[in-house]
């Protein structure tokens, strides 16, 4: 019999001490064409088991609502790094159906360590457009996270992309986060694609020249020296700009967002994502449960819980934040800019020597 997964969290054994006979199950393909996640019968399975980066209260109404509508339970742990590891150390053993990531390049990792396998259902293609999904059906795309830059509204340079960071009318008046945060590296991955790598070398050593400090801290602690007048441009990721003018509107008058119009070069998004684990033993709840984040439901409830970007394009259109669309978001395969994450560190790297 296998390890019951709720026991398994609250016991303290080891992974090593896992001794498990792993039953199989036939996969089997939803047949949900109506937009909506279908209950299974009590006949069946009825939880599903997931590894979660996401923080827990961004998760948990999704995984609340869910059960509520389906009957079935959310085991889940929230791993904020590790996953991979954990993985590849539990083999064949592990628990784990489902796999929650919030960057493209951890979601890259786990697939190309062969550790998911492809989710079979026509419902999350109808409802994620092809190009926030992996051509084999091995990860799928759940919610949007641009890489926008923030900037002084007195600024009195125009902002047209990522290249006002090396500029040099920008001399000391940058700041950043660490330019290896996984943020970054997918950002300086995404300039890779679009102009190659000795180009982004020296974008890269004229935004390190710019800056006015050494690179550190996060996302929100660089709108805050902006909004104190320390620095005058940063790359943040959109939502915690929303988060912040959420709790503080006149932050809006020290501090705003390029607009995606005026991003001439295109803007980078990234996104957090689903897959599922290779040896899922509950392959039909992990399907369902994958569905259901792709469903309009759990769209609108992570644009509200976190604001960020949901990728249903019904959910979009509803969206507040970004008025309807994203047409000016740069068209780069995802896997392709997860697949030069290697380049990036190395040159990121050399900025050290």
């Amino acid at each position: 019999m296998r390890i019951n997964f709720t026991k398994y969290f609250m016991t303290s054994v080891t992974i090593a001490s896992l001794v498990a006979i792993i039953s199989c199950k036939e996969e089997s393909q939803s047949s949900n064409h109506d937009n909506q996640v279908q209950p299974i019968s009590k006949e069946e399975a009825q939880e599903v088991n997931v590894y979660s980066a996401r923080l827990p209260e961004l998760i948990e109404p999704i995984f609340e609502s869910f059960t509520k509508e389906t009957g079935i339970k959310v085991n889940f742990i929230f791993l904020k790094q590790g996953i991979l590891e954990r993985l590849k150390s539990e083999g064949e053993f592990t628990p784990a159906d489902v796999v929650l990531l919030s960057d493209i390049g951890s979601i890259y990792d786990i697939t190309k360590e062969n550790l998911a396998q492809p989710i079979k259902s026509k419902l999350v293609g109808e409802n994620i457009p092809q190009q926030y999904r992996n051509k084999d059906n091995l990860w799928v795309g759940l919610t949007g996270r641009i890489r926008m830059l923030a900037r002084n509204p007195n600024l009195g340079i125009p902002v047209k992309g990522y290249d006002i960071l090396a500029s040099k009318e920008m001399k000391k008046r940058v700041c950043s986060r660490s330019f290896s945060h996984p943020y970054n590296v997918s950002l300086v991955a995404t300039y890779i694609e679009q102009y190659g790598e000795q180009q982004t070398q020296e974008w890269l050593g004229g935004w390190k020249d710019n800056l006015f400090d050494t690179a550190s801290g996060d996302d929100t602690g660089q709108i805050k020296l902006i909004a104190n007048g320390l620095c005058d441009v940063a790359p943040v990721n959109h939502y915690y700009y929303a988060q912040m003018i959420n709790l503080d509107k006149n932050l809006s008058s020290k501090v705003e967002l390029v607009p995606l119009s005026e991003m001439e070069q295109g803007a980078y998004m990234n996104i957090s994502g689903a897959l599922m684990a290779k040896y899922s033993q509950n392959v039909d709840e992990a399907n369902k449960l994958i569905e259901f984040m792709t469903s309009q439901k759990a769209q609108e409830l992570f644009a509200k819980l976190d604001y960020e970007i949901p990728l249903n394009p019904k959910v979009l259109q509803q969206s507040k934040f970004f008025d309807k669309n994203l047409s000016n978001i740069a068209p780069i395969s995802l896997d392709a800019i997860a697949g030069n994450r290697e380049k990036a560190l190395k040159l990121i790297y050399s900025l050290e020597k």
